[in-house]
């Protein structure tokens, strides 16, 4: 098969992925879409309130409730997709209807409708905050907030990949996953600024690339954000490199991945 032809293929495979998702997440009249837009959005609002009830000021900016959403959003862009692996390989047998649907065409389209519903949730979010809070709600460079969704979401995926094949050597690994994926809230600049930390706490936790798609989503908020340790380049090499290994995981454990 010559490489147009397969491209072809793959596109037509993922396509049919992809509308059965659609079908599948919309359920009888879209309640299941609907619950899936409002479950980050109601994640976001209970982080928001506890934070407001032990009265916690802003790291930066005037307002609190914009302060936690662009880095509780953001963070969540990578939690959620890298958590698209769960039970694919297990379930996948179900859900496929041909041979070429392979564990990884899977995992994009679970990809594709988070991120297609992380948007629709961040448009009502963010509106919702800017007609009730603040107009700053409203990003100021939405070229930077769109470069950070797509580079987390890039970044979640290649982790859901390499996930995807862990869990075949360690069936208990979405029970390990989980709670590392959200403890990095604490090391992903969601509760504070990083540059305003000492120096060796902020050039360790630079390291992190979910705190650079932090950064990077904020500043297209923020036009003044401090950006010492930001370093948008890391994020991309570290989101291409990651996405990489997922594959050659995926095509080394295809055996056991995609097991009929």
């Amino acid at each position: 098969m010559s490489f147009t032809a397969a491209l072809r293929t793959q596109e037509r495979v993922l396509s049919a992925i992809v509308l059965r998702e659609i079908h599948l997440g919309l359920g009888r009249g879209g309640y299941r879409l609907v619950l899936s837009i409002l479950e980050p959005l109601f994640a976001l609002s209970i982080a928001i309130l506890w934070h407001t009830l032990l009265r916690i000021q802003p790291a930066y900016g005037t307002s609190k409730v914009l302060f936690l959403s662009t880095g509780l959003y953001s963070t969540y862009i990578f939690v959620h997709l890298s958590a698209t692996f769960k039970h694919v390989s297990r379930l996948g047998t179900a859900l496929r209807r041909f041979p070429l649907e392979k564990t990884v065409d899977l995992v994009l389209a679970s990809a594709f409708m988070k991120l297609t519903v992380f948007a629709f949730a961040g448009i009502l979010g963010f509106g919702l905050i800017a007609g009730f809070v603040t107009a700053d709600a409203i990003p100021a460079d939405w070229s930077k907030a769109l470069l950070a969704m797509m580079a987390l979401a890039l970044l979640g995926l290649g982790m859901g990949l390499c996930n995807a094949a862990i869990e075949q050597l360690l069936p208990l690994w979405p029970y390990i996953w989980n709670p590392i994926a959200r403890g990095l809230i604490l090391f992903s600049g969601v509760i504070y600024v990083p540059d305003f930390l000492p120096v060796p706490i902020r050039n360790a936790l630079s390291w992190n690339p979910v705190l650079q798609g932090v950064e990077l989503f904020r500043r297209g908020f923020y036009p003044g954000y401090p950006t010492t340790c930001s370093r948008p380049v890391y994020l991309w090499i570290f989101a291409a490199v990651l996405v990489l290994v997922g594959l050659s995981a995926d095509r080394i454990f295809r055996r056991r991945l995609d097991v009929f």
